[in-house]
């Protein structure tokens, strides 16, 4: 039985070019920059128009193909919350880059809307191609990055890992659901523990502790939502997240052993001291200056609280706060200062009916519960990370919920009616 709300003719043939469509812009955005400056393997291009170009033709090629385009409520929501993002603008003064993170909302429409169309019944191949080539393209880079920092510094510092894609923490953040995708798969080979844990390595390289408590915090919702479906899996549960983990973390620290690095000597200390010097930081200190963030937008909330304040911020921040790019670095509070209240619930709507219609699909499409997780665990993420919003990582989150999103159409038109 075809998997597809749509018929779909000669698919073996439009697959891998449906498939590359994705692999060349991901390609774009992780090997090449504008930076001469990185110590890593990468092109030296201007993408900023390119991928917005790729986009654009890999849309229309695949409408030119459909006889009618498949539109649906969540493109709706879409569209309203990027309509009302319009109005902040007349009445805020946080104007710089408004129109570049106003494109951002732009890009997440068009990607759903080609994703929704891609008229494939292989999704679980998609996904997995996709989340591999974007993990172990990563790593690679990151790998290299660590050796060359290694050799001119004689140490790795997390301010200086920075490939195309972004810093160590946005790097992180496309990591994470590569390797959540992978670690909560029921029936692991050989080859998915591998690149389970090549895709830790690369999060470990990153010292970002917030991917790493993400990935954690994921696993233990898995163990208690099966605890809930059955209360004998709970302690079978436990006992295969031990080992697993207890294996992975032993693979791990061999290969930092190999690389010879002291990243893990630097996390541990660096660890350790805050917990020695906790009662000598003020909350904003232990968070790396998150809290004065958090509040500088909060604050720009209360002035609209129903239609925000736009995707706009001040061109220069405050000597007290240690985070100078403007992004709330959680993305509720980013998104109700972006648009309000009434963003807030346009925005959230979907995604949470996306996420509970994918749960329920699980019994029939088992990939469903490993996409379920990776979007989990870019929320979780984004609670302390600025991951959404972001223009390259909004195009990988809407193309995971877009094609969970088909899937959950499938099932709910021929089975779950």
């Amino acid at each position: 039985m075809n998997n597809d709300i749509f018929p779909i003719k000669n698919e073996g043939k439009v697959f891998k070019f449906k498939m590359s469509i994705f692999i060349i812009y991901f390609s774009l955005i992780i090997f090449l920059s504008t930076d001469d400056k990185l110590q890593t393997i990468y092109l030296k291009y201007n993408t900023s128009r390119l991928n917005l170009i790729v986009l654009i033709f890999a849309t229309f090629f695949i409408a030119l193909r459909t006889k009618a385009i498949y539109l649906d409520k969540i493109l709706l929501f879409m569209t309203m919350r990027s309509t009302l993002l319009l109005i902040p603008y007349y009445y805020t003064n946080n104007t710089y880059g408004y129109w570049g993170n106003y494109l951002v909302t732009l890009v997440s429409i068009l990607t759903y809307l080609l994703v929704i169309n891609l008229k494939i019944s292989n999704r679980y191949k998609f996904l997995n191609i996709l989340f591999r080539f974007i993990g172990v393209s990563l790593t690679i880079q990151l790998i290299y990055n660590s050796v060359n920092l290694l050799i001119k510094y004689g140490v790795i510092y997390k301010h200086l890992i920075k490939l195309p894609i972004g810093n160590s923490n946005f790097i992180a953040a496309f990591l994470l659901p590569c390797c959540t995708f992978n670690i909560v798969k029921l029936n692991k080979s050989w080859k998915d523990i591998f690149f389970i844990c090549f895709f830790l390595f690369g999060i470990f390289l990153t010292f970002s502790k917030g991917a790493i408590i993400s990935l954690l915090i994921v696993l233990l919702i898995k163990v208690i939502l099966n605890a809930f479906e059955n209360k004998k899996i709970i302690i079978k549960s436990f006992k295969w997240y031990l080992k697993n983990i207890s294996i992975i973390i032993v693979i791990v620290i061999f290969l930092i052993n190999v690389m010879n690095t002291r990243i893990g000597m630097e996390i541990y200390i660096n660890t350790i001291d805050k917990i020695i010097n906790i009662s000598n930081l003020s909350l904003n200190d232990y968070t790396s200056g998150r809290i004065a963030v958090y509040k500088m937008n909060l604050n720009r909330f209360f002035k609209h609280i129903f239609l925000g304040d736009g995707t706009g911020f001040k061109e220069n921040f405050s000597n007290e706060i240690e985070i100078k790019d403007g992004r709330a670095h959680n993305w509720i509070i980013e998104l109700l200062v972006q648009s309000g209240v009434i963003g807030f619930l346009l925005f959230i709507i979907p995604i949470f009916t996306i996420l509970r219609r994918t749960y329920k699909t699980k019994n029939y499409a088992t990939y469903q519960i490993q996409t379920f997780f990776a979007i989990l665990s870019i929320l979780i993420h984004g609670l302390v990370e600025p991951n959404l919003f972001s223009l390259n990582f909004d195009v990988l989150f809407w193309t995971i919920l877009g094609i969970s999103e088909t899937e959950n159409k499938y099932y709910y038109n021929n089975i779950l009616k």
